[in-house]
């Protein structure tokens, strides 16, 4: 391990910022801000978070901006120190209180969900869904999320990761749940006697096959 003195913020992130916080407003708003603004070499916007990165000439102009209140078209802003060689936000002792979000559940067929449990996909799902910070139990056909606590502590964490973290995890696994199919199969029982030894030995591992001789049908379900 090296350690080096870090070096000063040319950069500050402005969270907060109103919809008509725009580039160029920004820029002249911090170009001609009379207690401490100064030259603006490059700004970059986040308007799904509400926050724009601010890239000074002079790095003392970091320092004086965070030194006072900021109203942009009467709202009020934050500005917080960035440093471009962390890739992050230093706030100190105003760092937000980030929650975890809540779980959610998400129903599966049933078929589908036997198949899971029978075949042991659970774990093989997991993998998929630890790069988006999430868990999933199937204890019954209601799939339940919950958010991994490494979701608080990756690099550069913002509302938007919060926010959008369960509807990321719905179109993550949606593209996992594609992977796999249930069709019924109408058989009336007396044909599904005669018939089942066979098909169950022609499916072999590759679907389960649930009866249900009081609908007449027969539910197959496996890998789409």
């Amino acid at each position: 391990m090296r350690v080096r003195v870090l070096e000063p913020a040319r950069s500050v992130r402005v969270e907060n910022l109103p919809p008509q916080a725009v580039e160029e407003l920004l820029e002249l708003y911090f170009e001609k801000e009379k207690e401490g603004g100064g030259k603006v070499t490059a700004i970059k916007m986040f308007p799904e978070e509400q926050a724009a990165i601010i890239t000074f000439q002079d790095p003392k102009v970091t320092e004086t901006v965070q030194k006072r209140k900021h109203y942009i078209c009467k709202a009020l802003v934050s500005v917080y120190p960035y440093h471009e060689s962390l890739g992050t936000v230093l706030y100190g002792k105003d760092r937000p209180e980030w929650k975890m979000p809540e779980a959610f559940t998400e129903s599966l067929q049933h078929a589908v969900w036997k198949f899971l449990i029978q075949k042991r996909q659970l774990v093989a799902i997991n993998d998929q869904l630890r790069p988006h910070f999430c868990q999933v139990e199937l204890d019954t056909a209601n799939a339940k999320f919950s958010p991994l606590p490494a979701l608080l502590k990756q690099k550069g964490l913002t509302a938007n990761h919060i926010e959008g973290w369960r509807n990321n995890v719905f179109h993550v696994f949606r593209s996992i749940a594609a992977k796999y199919r249930c069709f019924e199969c109408e058989v009336s029982s007396s044909v599904w006697k005669v018939a089942e030894k066979e098909v169950r030995q022609a499916v072999k591992e590759d679907a389960i096959l649930i009866p249900d001789q009081a609908n007449g049908v027969v539910a197959v379900a496996g890998f789409a």
